[in-house]
């Protein structure tokens, strides 16, 4: 089965940040603001660092700091993008939601299950992925844990993450990629081909498996 915390657009996961009222510690720079007059937003960071935006000219908005320890203690969710207000009042998306699990005996996802704490995606920067703890004397991961970036978004949506390897597509054009796989970062945002900048897509969350052997 599907075991899902993620966001999705710029409804935060469970533990997550949302974008207009509080982004987060790691959350992504706005854009067409004060240092960033001419650019898109930048996505979330959490492990990984979101995208830079696209600028018309000048530098382009950066993403999130990174925050949080690989202990995850304290556990928190992921961050949101910066929002902008280039066509109004555009939402970044929201970060994944924080989840743990613990068990005084054994955790286990069959090869067709997954735990998916990725980072939505909407007009504005990605969010960042979220935060998986897992806690037994013995974990068997036979599908997937993920906690992957949202898509940046520009004139319209970028993707919400996805709970496999690939990665939210960032708004066509010009919108920065979520992070997936091996790549913790979000993609930067593009100035566009004939359109409008992009926004920068969401970094990777944190996951942490602690066992009796002490990982």
């Amino acid at each position: 089965g599907l075991l899902v915390v993620a966001a999705s657009g710029s409804a935060a996961g469970p533990g997550g940040f949302g974008s207009l009222a509080n982004r987060g510690p790691g959350g992504g720079s706005p854009g067409n603001f004060a240092g960033y007059p001419q650019s898109f937003p930048g996505g979330a960071s959490y492990c990984g660092v979101g995208g830079k935006g696209g600028n018309a000219s000048g530098p382009g908005a950066p993403g999130g700091v990174v925050y949080g320890g690989p202990t995850l203690h304290p556990l928190v969710g992921g961050s949101a993008g910066g929002d902008y207000s280039y066509y109004g009042d555009q939402p970044g998306g929201s970060g994944g939601g924080a989840l743990e699990i613990v068990s005084a005996t054994s955790i286990s996802v069959g090869a067709s299950g997954a735990i998916h704490a990725g980072g939505g995606g909407q007009t504005g920067g990605g969010g960042s992925g979220g935060a998986i703890l897992l806690e037994a004397p013995a974990v068997a991961i036979h599908g997937h844990l993920v906690a992957n970036g949202g898509g940046g978004g520009a004139a319209a949506i970028g993707g919400n993450a996805t709970a496999n390897d690939q990665p939210a597509p960032g708004y066509a054009g010009s919108g920065g990629n979520g992070s997936a796989a091996s790549a913790v970062n979000g993609s930067d945002g593009t100035t566009g081909d004939g359109g409008p900048p992009g926004s920068g897509g969401g970094g990777a969350g944190r996951i942490r498996i602690n066992t009796a052997s002490g990982r």
